[in-house]
């Protein structure tokens, strides 16, 4: 069985390689494409609350309970900006890469279990302030 971990680091990352191949199409298909992902990570999340906790890469990451809540919360927030954004941003494909690296680290503070781990996460939370 694949651990979650490899599930929700997946997402983002999908999410950033799909918003850069489609940088010039039209926005109505990345905004489709986006609130798709989401959801469907909301919807797994969901079954996810009953499984036990697994940790991962020598127990750096660990994914329970409680950080699966923090997940939907962060899926959802994005979800809510990303809507927000396609009606109100012109530069909508940069928006949405943006938004989905902030999903990536913001993924990875969730299932931190060491201050490096932590480190890390904030650090890629913060990158898209420099564009």
């Amino acid at each position: 069985m694949i651990p979650y971990f490899y599930f929700f680091m997946g997402l983002p990352c999908l999410l950033v390689v799909a918003n850069l191949l489609l940088l010039n199409f039209g926005r109505k298909l990345q905004f489709a494409i986006n609130t798709l992902v989401l959801l469907a990570a909301m919807a797994l999340t969901s079954v996810m609350f009953y499984s036990e906790s697994s940790g991962i890469f020598l127990n750096v990451f660990s994914v329970g309970p409680f950080s699966l809540f923090f997940a939907t919360i962060l899926s959802l927030g994005i979800l809510l900006v990303d809507v927000l954004g396609y009606e109100n941003n012109l530069r909508y494909s940069d928006f949405l890469l943006l938004s989905s690296v902030v999903l990536l680290g913001a993924y990875l503070v969730v299932f931190a279990n060491t201050l490096v781990s932590i480190f890390i996460g904030l650090e890629i939370v913060s990158l898209p302030t420099v564009f």
